[in-house]
């Protein structure tokens, strides 16, 4: 049985990316930051959220897009949680919500090596949206192991 979920749609520069709305736990618009001294380059600082540290990263400079705009306040930080942490990604729009289904996963051979960033392309709107591999999310920002 082909098994669906949803996946919430963002921009990333003129980029179109998506993930899986399970690790979503809310889109907060995006508040002061505190920055990390020596962090790497796409940690954008940490945010204080109901007393709790959280580390907030630019998804597009983990993905080697270069940011050539400052920061605005209207920019959604997306919190995600895989179950034990959780972290903010800075996108640069949210899209909308959309249903898809594991047959609609294209996966090339540019995604299959264990450190990549996507698990694959997903159609949206007539445009390729890249998935998102969460789980190599939290490892990147060392999160989990």
């Amino acid at each position: 049985m082909d098994k669906t979920f949803h996946v919430l749609h963002f921009r990333l520069m003129n980029m179109l990316a998506c993930m899986d709305i399970k690790y979503v736990i809310k889109v907060l618009p995006l508040m002061r930051l505190e920055p990390v001294p020596l962090g790497p380059i796409y940690t954008a600082g940490m945010m204080n959220l109901a007393g709790k540290s959280i580390p907030v990263l630019d998804l597009a400079m983990m993905l080697n897009l270069p940011r050539t705009e400052s920061y605005t306040m209207n920019m959604p930080v997306l919190l995600c949680a895989n179950g034990a942490e959780e972290i903010g990604v800075i996108v640069d729009a949210v899209s909308g919500l959309a249903l898809a289904s594991e047959t609609e996963i294209q996966v090339n051979d540019e995604f299959k090596h264990a450190s990549s960033p996507f698990s694959g392309t997903i159609n949206f709107d007539s445009r390729l949206s890249f998935l998102l591999n969460m789980q190599n999310l939290f490892k990147g920002v060392g999160a989990s192991e």
